[in-house]
């Protein structure tokens, strides 16, 4: 009977697709768990690399994007959206957003956006905080969802890509918003591995609205969200 209802909802899913209607694989016992990665600050000179094993693995990311970057590389920025990864502003030059004065926030945040539209016709629609660091002023200040992380690799201070994967593996479950940081050429190895062995273990990866659509969340503006767990897993046992 399991398998009957999987059967039906794959088929109502493939014959009532819309342009914007997010289609995802299901096993017939329903084991796959949906992750996101994420690379901040970049563009960077590695990151064509890291698009490369993407699109060999047909996998999707997301990419928190530094204003001053997108300009140093505008080729590598129209690539990542052309090939079906999601975007979001990271803030202009990595500033410290909960030290600067309104107007100084509304130039990190405004420009970065700009720039990234005049190059790729896309305007971002989440935003991370460079540090993730945030505060109720600059809570007022952000119009779009602000995206988190649930696991950080910690990538930035080992530079080693086994240890990456060794500190990492076990650690990825269902909803995680997973960091890394694409300036580093370690990170992308160590990334690239984690993703060979995580799909063998069922694991698929989704854009960050991917997730959240797959997880029956809608993004609120000026929320702060750090990972997507399924509604089942939020039920408290003691619920009557």
């Amino acid at each position: 009977m399991k398998k009957i209802f999987l059967l039906l909802i794959a088929f109502l899913l493939l014959f009532n697709n819309e342009d914007d209607t997010l289609i995802v694989s299901k096993s017939d016992d329903d084991d796959i768990k949906y992750i996101a990665f994420t690379f901040d600050d970049g563009p960077s000179r590695y990151t064509d690399e890291l698009l490369d094993g993407l699109k060999e693995r047909d996998v999707k990311a997301t990419f928190f994007l530094l204003g001053c970057l997108c300009e140093r590389y505008p080729e590598t920025l129209k690539r990542i959206v052309r090939e079906g990864h999601q975007i979001g502003n990271h803030g202009y030059d990595h500033r410290l957003l909960t030290r600067l004065k309104k107007d100084e926030i509304e130039f990190q945040i405004n420009k970065t956006n700009e720039i990234i539209k005049n190059i790729t016709g896309v305007e971002p629609e989440i935003l991370r905080p460079a540090y993730g660091s945030y505060n109720n002023r600059v809570l007022k200040n952000i119009k779009t969802p602000i995206v988190l992380w649930s696991i950080d690799t910690m990538d930035w201070r080992y530079r080693n890509s086994k240890r990456i994967y060794r500190n990492n593996i076990n650690k990825i479950k269902d909803g995680d918003i997973i960091l890394f940081h694409d300036k580093f050429k370690s990170s992308i190895k160590g990334a690239l591995m984690l993703i060979d062995e995580l799909m063998s273990e069922d694991f698929e990866f989704l854009t960050i609205s991917d997730l959240a659509k797959v997880k029956d969340i809608d993004l609120e503006n000026s929320k702060e969200y750090f990972r997507f767990a399924s509604s089942m897993l939020n039920i408290s046992p003691s619920c009557p």
